[in-house]
């Protein structure tokens, strides 16, 4: 719930506005309080957004490559086809490349959006290591073109999460720790 200064503090120098401006500020990012101004969230979105498209094509060129590729399964249990785990990848990172930039989206929520899309890929990026590091051990260190694919797949994944983590607005720790956190740790010094 939003506090509003009584009528008496409605002059904008007054310390009580302040207060009251940063709670709506507070309130406008989704409870985060962010120093970047609307139009430096719009142009981080589409460059987020550019990236993750460019990550959508190189996610789909992969998942081609490991399509013309026969299966290999690491194990006797069943599993994944690789294709698989990349089409949802490269189907999301193409959800979240259109969302990003629209204005209709707070910018609360491109952040989240730009987070999951990250962590995707990490997760992504992780789980076709580990299949080019299965398959490199079951051919006994013989390089494959599984394993080919799998690293460029990882490899450019990775590069594009890095890349893509530098274009989340930050919040700083002190604004994100809140009120309640900061009064418990000037308890803590006293």
């Amino acid at each position: 719930m939003i506090r509003r200064p009584p009528r008496s503090t409605l002059s904008s120098s007054s310390a009580a506005s302040d207060v009251y401006k940063r709670q709506g500020i507070n309130a406008e990012y989704g409870g985060h309080c962010s120093t970047m101004s609307q139009d430096e969230h719009m142009l981080r979105a589409l460059q987020l957004s550019r990236l993750l498209w460019t990550l959508f094509l190189f996610l789909a060129g992969c998942m081609v490559a490991v399509c013309l590729l026969p299966h290999r399964k690491l194990g006797n249990s069943p599993e994944t086809h690789p294709a698989h785990i990349l089409g949802y990848s490269a189907a999301t990172m193409a959800l979240v490349s259109f969302l990003l930039p629209r204005p209709a989206v707070p910018p609360g929520q491109r952040r989240m959006l730009a987070q999951y899309s990250l962590v995707g890929t990490g997760a992504m990026t992780l789980i076709l290591a580990y299949r080019g590091a299965g398959l490199f051990y079951k051919d006994d260190g013989v390089v494959s073109w599984h394993m080919g694919v799998y690293t460029v797949a990882c490899l450019g994944s990775a590069y594009c999460m890095l890349q893509g983590s530098r274009q989340i607005p930050a919040v700083s720790t002190e604004e994100e720790v809140g009120p309640v956190a900061k009064d418990a740790a000037a308890r803590k010094k006293h």
